[in-house]
């Protein structure tokens, strides 16, 4: 199976980049074919270009090559901290960039202005590793709320991990969206 791996995290020290090697060899050891993106290691630019943004529009090399991997993928490995709510800016410009109209949705026919997305992604499943450093709930800003609507018929796992200074206790739960 081919899985696309997305990490955004600039410390390669960091517990997301443990995850992220966790899940590599995990992939791995079932033999499946990844693709990898540490976007801070590519220096992957998040600014979304005018010129890039209607459909059709010609694009860089590197998004090019973005779009044809997620459209290809059979499944998804998103990992990313919690910054302020919300990811990193890196992560929501690859999103804003890759998961693209014509790439990972598109509108209805005869749509009337209600923005009824279509999934298009190959994928069925993604799973989402969200490192929390405050306690659950102190501040999710729903970022992911909008990709879901948009990813319709993707099965959508948000594992949340937080880390309480309180206690050295690393605490996981999930959340099914």
């Amino acid at each position: 199976m081919k899985i696309s791996v997305i990490l955004a995290h600039p410390n390669p020290g960091s517990f997301n980049h443990a995850i992220g090697a966790a899940v590599i060899q995990a992939l791995g050891e079932n033999r499946h074919d990844i693709v990898y993106h540490d976007l801070y290691a590519e220096r992957f630019n998040p600014v979304l270009p005018f010129e890039e943004i209607p459909r059709g529009a010609l694009l860089d090399p590197v998004i090019q090559a973005h779009c044809a991997e997620i459209a290809a993928a059979e499944g998804i490995v998103v990992i990313h901290p919690d910054w302020w709510g919300q990811p990193p800016a890196i992560l929501k410009g690859w999103v804003d960039r890759v998961l693209r109209p014509g790439v990972a949705y598109r509108f209805l026919e005869g749509d009337r202005g209600e923005g009824v997305p279509v999934g298009l992604l190959k994928a069925k499943a993604a799973l989402v590793f969200k490192h929390l450093q405050h306690p659950p709930g102190a501040g999710d800003g729903g970022l992911w709320r909008p990709a879901r609507a948009a990813l319709e018929g993707l099965h959508l796992l948000a594992l949340r991990c937080s880390r309480h200074p309180q206690a050295d206790v690393l605490r996981c739960g999930d959340e099914h969206g």
